[in-house]
């Protein structure tokens, strides 16, 4: 798996004390390994498992994905992607949703929209997972042992002096952060102020369909012009380092989330969002 420190560990990055002894993250060495002898693999299935997402989707049967990762070959402990939902405080009040059962807005789609989409990468691609469906904060160092985190409904997220200083380093030595579920320029105002405090260097820049990240697994021709509701249309923007890998990826007035939970609601709209989500993990696994 790829691994973004100077020392072999989990399928992420190990803390250091950067100011002092910091190395370079070792991604492209080590990503020779499991995943250098695994992508190919990886290419060869989307021909194959395409028609079933467009079969199974569309006809509603998210079952059926269940059966096919089932009869897929496990892997060994430690190689596995891991989905990490970020758990954050903010000091907006939310207007209105709070959402089933009043819980967290970070906490929107949990723990549905991880099981269906474990279930939807093991189907559909060979990339092993392990399932979890794993909760940490920006300023836990356990951050640093994976390479992707999810974190949604930040129109209202405040970030701490020590998370934006963890969630730094852990995006400048190679981590990737995906960005969900929020909408308006109120929203966004928001989110700009608190990324911000993070990388003020690194401008947003808005993503078009030629970007690698479309096409890195599955090969998106166009994206929809819609999200779930609010008649919005969807928007992509990246933070990106000084190599033009994206640290950020941002899904703006939509809810990626919310097709995984959902699959049956709107089968279009799902099938997209189970896909953007496959590539985005490819991406953050390779680069």
């Amino acid at each position: 798996m790829k691994s973004l420190s100077s020392q072999h560990g989990r399928a992420g990055v190990k803390k250091e004390n950067t100011e002092t002894h910091a190395k370079p993250p070792r991604r492209k060495e080590h990503a020779k390994g499991f995943w250098g002898d695994s992508f190919a693999t990886l290419r060869l299935c989307v021909k194959v498992f395409t028609c079933y997402t467009e079969i199974l989707f569309f006809r509603g049967y998210l079952s059926a994905l269940v059966a096919i990762s089932m009869a897929l070959p496990q892997t060994t402990r430690g190689q596995e992607f891991t989905f990490v939902r970020v758990q954050w405080e903010g000091e907006r009040p939310s207007f209105g949703f709070a959402f089933r059962d009043n819980g967290p807005l970070w906490a929107h789609d949990y723990p549905v929209a991880e099981q269906n989409l474990y279930t939807a990468i093991k189907a559909l691609t060979s990339v092993p997972v392990t399932s979890e469906a794993k909760i940490l904060r920006l300023d836990d160092e356990e951050i640093f042992e994976y390479p992707f985190l999810y974190i949604c409904e930040v129109g209202y997220w405040a970030i701490s002096e020590a998370e934006a200083k963890f969630l730094r380093e852990y995006l400048l030595r190679g981590g990737f952060l995906m960005v969900d579920d929020f909408r308006s320029s109120l929203e966004w105002a928001n989110f700009e102020e608190q990324i911000r405090r993070v990388v003020p260097e690194s401008p947003l820049q808005r993503l078009t369909i030629d970007h690698p990240i479309f096409h890195c697994f599955f090969d998106f021709e166009h994206l929809l012009e819609y999200a779930p509701y609010g008649n919005l249309e969807p928007r992509y923007y990246a933070i990106l380092d000084k190599g033009g890998r994206v640290m950020v990826l941002i899904n703006f007035n939509n809810d990626i989330g919310d097709g995984w939970e959902w699959p049956e609601t709107d089968r279009a709209f799902s099938t997209e969002a189970f896909r953007l989500a496959i590539n985005y993990i490819i991406y953050a696994m390779t680069h």
